[in-house]
């Protein structure tokens, strides 16, 4: 079983194309649909700003990178280990993914 792992993105490198969600929707659930995704890109209505959160569920991409890192062209999101969290933190660029249900 896959270690859990946690998820940061660059806001500023987010476009919003939402190719994560369904990159994780097909492997999670088996179609291309973004409310089967445990990934949710969320946009301020004002600011234009995004924000991606991540469902409680477990991730099943098998042992080798995630397909919605894989899948993401402008590299704006990153799954790491419990181990590399402290350095993501201190590293501003890089935002923690809200946990939603």
């Amino acid at each position: 079983m896959k270690a859990k792992k946690h998820l940061f993105f660059d806001p500023e490198r987010c476009t919003g194309c939402q190719l994560c969600e369904l990159a994780c929707s097909q492997v999670n659930a088996g179609e291309y649909n973004p409310d089967l995704s445990i990934i949710r890109l969320m946009s301020h209505p004002d600011l234009g700003t995004n924000l991606l959160c991540i469902q409680s569920r477990p991730c099943i991409c098998g042992d080798g990178p995630e397909s919605c890192t894989e899948i993401c062209n402008v590299g704006a999101i990153r799954f790491v280990d419990d181990e590399e969290v402290p350095s993501m933190l201190k590293d501003r660029r890089w935002l923690a993914a809200p946990v939603v249900d």
